[in-house]
């Protein structure tokens, strides 16, 4: 499937479209909606499959994002947003929690929920890039440059009771950061202190925070139960850029990701 999608595989004006009008087919067995729109039985049972495959601890989705499945056995999501780079930044939708049951893999489902997946994203937004996260290079991808490589794992967050010194910050303060902003920011909470920054979902777990060592000083609000995104060196996670030409970013840079 990925041989067929225009992903960069030769020489182009970074930030240019490859194929404005590449045209994405739709499987009938595989179901497209908005989160806000799914049967809570179905967010239910994907929720719980999240939180085992990628260890989300978290409901990570706002009403407007994509929620692609397939009943029992497969899902997607996609959110729209706006990447905010060094040197330039764009619109587009980020993909992940691809995810099929070990039992039908092998089958082309994966493939089905993408083009299903890209197909109504483009009715929606237009011609647009897709970014997708992936833990596990699939074969197609084996020779393709990703845009970005990186890692995170989620770690229980525990705060320590010190003076208070963290003070809320509007979220203005973070829209020239690096990375992926969604377009829906309701719920999100960014703290600051001594020139630091750290940013809260609305479960007031962290997904980003500039530097770790200050992670253990927050006490702007009791945290217990909650997690932190947390960017380490080593693991494999990659992300590809479909349908816009790009230069490689730097691997270990810690981009927001909301």
């Amino acid at each position: 499937m990925w041989e067929t999608l225009p992903i960069q595989r030769s020489a182009g004006s970074p930030h240019n479209l490859i194929d404005r009008d590449f045209e994405y087919p739709v499987s009938s067995g595989v179901n497209v909606s908005r989160w806000k729109d799914a049967p809570a039985t179905t967010k239910e049972w994907a929720t719980s499959i999240w939180y085992d495959e990628f260890k989300v601890r978290r409901n990570f989705m706002s009403d407007d994002d994509l929620f692609i499945w397939i009943p029992h056995i497969a899902t997607l999501i996609a959110k729209h947003g706006r990447w905010i780079g060094d040197s330039k930044s764009f619109y587009a939708v980020y993909v992940s929690c691809n995810f099929v049951v070990p039992s039908e893999r092998g089958k082309g489902l994966s493939g089905q929920m993408i083009l299903s997946m890209a197909n109504e994203a483009t009715k929606i937004w237009g011609p647009i890039p897709f970014m997708f996260e992936l833990h596990n290079v699939p074969y197609g991808l084996a020779n393709v440059e990703p845009f970005l490589r990186f890692t995170y794992i989620w770690i229980p967050f525990v705060d320590v009771h010190v003076p208070p010194r963290w003070k809320p910050t509007t979220l203005e303060s973070i829209k020239d950061y690096p990375g992926f902003h969604v377009d829906s920011m309701k719920g999100y909470r960014a703290f600051s202190y001594d020139g630091q920054m750290i940013v809260f979902d609305p479960l007031n777990d962290i997904v980003y925070y500039t530097d770790a060592l200050v992670l253990p000083t927050f006490d702007g609000f009791p945290t217990s139960g909650a997690w932190c995104r947390f960017f380490c060196p080593w693991g494999s996670t990659r992300i590809y850029l479909h349908n816009m030409y790009f230069d490689p970013l730097p691997s270990m840079k810690h981009y927001l990701l909301t």
